[in-house]
């Protein structure tokens, strides 16, 4: 009987996994250009359709099909490895380059989302639009976010910064694959370690990725990096107001080694950083992440 109870709860979970991996297949072969073996193709398809929700293909670009893919296959294998050993203390400690690939892929979509509430930001799109504009990108992992901020702010050059030795090496090749070695400046050091003073425009901190030790000490060193008048935008997991998805969110925060935040703990974080006008930024979209930004006075 108890067996029975675990699979009443547990199926349903099983098979939203099963379709989430589906679909991610699905866009993928359509990424590769590929048809894939027929029966499986088909089989994709069955799965896509009864998943009912018309036109899903109809409007992805190469990034929002990167940033699909990559974040189903980071989650999935994260979420694997949790299970494979549940024991150990929370941290980034992933060197599978498929898991830090696919990562990288999904943080690509943050800067279009950046680019949508910019004009929220006081200045912030036409600094990004200006000739010498530059942003910092903070645990910049295998750059993917870099590369995308370089095609949504065509003007911007892009220090990243990450101490995470696996995930650099994989940096520098993507980097000099996108043929931005000229735009895109990567830096092996942690984030308490950025010397740069009244230099950027922007800077991007995650903070799923930074233990909450880490972040509190570096916010107000990434606020002395900014010029007067730049932005730190601060990126978390969130998820609808749902007890489950918002236990899982936390979950996978303190798993990788970062801190879970609530929007008014993200909001004294910054304020305690010493930058001002300080808010939570609205959004439509579905992805999970939030924002919380904060202006150098």
């Amino acid at each position: 009987m108890a067996y029975e109870q675990m699979m009443k709860v547990m199926s349903p979970l099983i098979a939203d996994a099963e379709a989430v991996a589906a679909l991610a297949a699905r866009i993928k072969l359509d990424a590769l250009g590929e048809v894939g073996d027929p029966d499986v193709r088909a089989a994709l398809d069955t799965v896509v359709s009864a998943l009912a929700v018309p036109g899903l293909f109809d409007d992805l670009d190469e990034m929002a099909r990167r940033s699909a893919v990559g974040t189903v296959t980071s989650f999935l294998k994260q979420a694997l490895e949790l299970i494979e050993n549940p024991g150990r203390k929370g941290g980034w400690v992933y060197t599978d380059p498929v898991v830090l690939q696919n990562q990288g892929q999904s943080s690509g979509a943050v800067p279009p989302l950046i680019a949508s509430v910019a004009p929220t930001l006081d200045g912030l799109s036409d600094a990004l639009a200006r000739d010498g504009a530059r942003i910092l990108d903070v645990g910049s992992g295998v750059a993917a976010l870099s590369i995308s901020c370089c095609r949504v702010w065509p003007a911007a050059s892009v220090v990243g910064v990450d101490p995470w030795e696996p995930a650099m090496k994989l940096a520098a090749k993507n980097v000099a694959e996108a043929g931005l070695e000229d735009r895109i400046t990567l830096r092996a050091v942690a984030v308490e370690d950025i010397s740069d003073t009244d230099s950027f425009d922007l800077a991007w901190m995650p903070a799923p990725f930074l233990p909450r030790s880490v972040l509190g000490s570096s916010v107000p060193v990434v606020a002395r990096s900014l010029r007067p008048g730049g932005w730190l935008v601060l990126g978390r997991y969130a998820a609808p107001k749902e007890a489950l998805l918002e236990a899982l969110a936390d979950l996978r925060t303190v798993r990788g080694g970062g801190t879970p935040l609530s929007d008014d703990e993200a909001v004294a974080l910054l304020e305690r950083g010493g930058l001002t006008n300080v808010r939570s930024v609205p959004s439509d979209w579905i992805a999970p992440i939030r924002f919380v930004a904060g202006q150098r006075r």
